[in-house]
């Protein structure tokens, strides 16, 4: 066992998956790797009590831990910890979650209804996500909520405060993160100082099944009216800021 643990806090729909791909997978193998994907991670800013001792196992014999969880999630383990998270541009990463929306009706309508499903009007579809109230409080200001130690699928919106406390984390010495822009260079500058290789021991021959999912609708902000574009960037002010602040 590793005295350091890395930790991929992965913010949904950022492009992070391409340094899964790119970084982790190569650099780790599967056994030393702690997947923590899923509602029982999502929903929590820290591991609870009653199953430290279960995923103190676990770490036991990782080195990488990936999944939507926050700065802090797996602190207080006895290792040295650091993270890592990449950024994306607010109104991007939000179409991207309404384009796996999109993706994911069109799959059961044409497995109810047999054949290649009508495409949804993008503008109908992310208008109609954004009037949802649980959209609202679980899918906007994702990369605050992730890096201000919130649960990343939590049941309230950061409020302004932890904008602040966001701002103040990703500037910590065991916080690291880069935007989605700044890739592959970032993926090179981490395999540097983590000291691995993205030709290494994992040899890019196992994945995740989320990262297996191909054919996602692609949503351009060209085909979005203004008015709804500056919806989206409404839901996701402190990601704006948060955004601005790190690049």
């Amino acid at each position: 066992m590793s005295d350091r643990l890395v930790v991929h806090a992965h913010v949904p729909k950022s492009g992070s998956g391409l340094l899964n791909r790119n970084v982790f997978f190569r650099s780790f193998t599967r056994g030393e790797t702690m997947l923590a994907y899923g509602e029982d991670h999502g929903r929590l800013a820290r591991v609870p009590g009653a199953d430290r001792r279960a995923v103190a196992a676990r770490l036991g014999r990782a080195s990488l831990a990936i999944g939507h969880v926050p700065y802090g999630y797996f602190d207080g383990f006895g290792r040295w910890t650091v993270y890592i998270s990449v950024f994306d541009d607010p109104v991007r990463r939000f179409l991207n979650f309404a384009g796996a929306v999109m993706t994911e009706r069109a799959a059961t309508a044409a497995s109810l209804f047999g054949g290649a499903a009508r495409p949804a009007d993008p503008e109908r579809t992310v208008d109609g996500l954004l009037d949802l109230d649980d959209v609202q409080t679980r899918q906007t200001d994702m990369m605050t909520r992730i890096a201000a130690g919130l649960p990343a699928f939590g049941a309230a919106r950061p409020r302004r405060e932890h904008l602040n406390v966001a701002r103040a984390n990703v500037v910590r010495s065991n916080y690291i993160v880069a935007t989605r822009a700044q890739m592959p260079a970032f993926e090179g500058y981490l395999a540097q100082v983590l000291g691995v290789s993205t030709e290494g021991r994992g040899g890019g021959g196992w994945t995740t099944p989320a990262a297996r999912k191909g054919g996602v609708v692609t949503i351009r902000r060209a085909d979005l009216s203004a008015r709804t574009l500056k919806r989206i960037e409404a839901a996701n002010d402190l990601d704006m800021r948060l955004y601005d602040a790190v690049m």
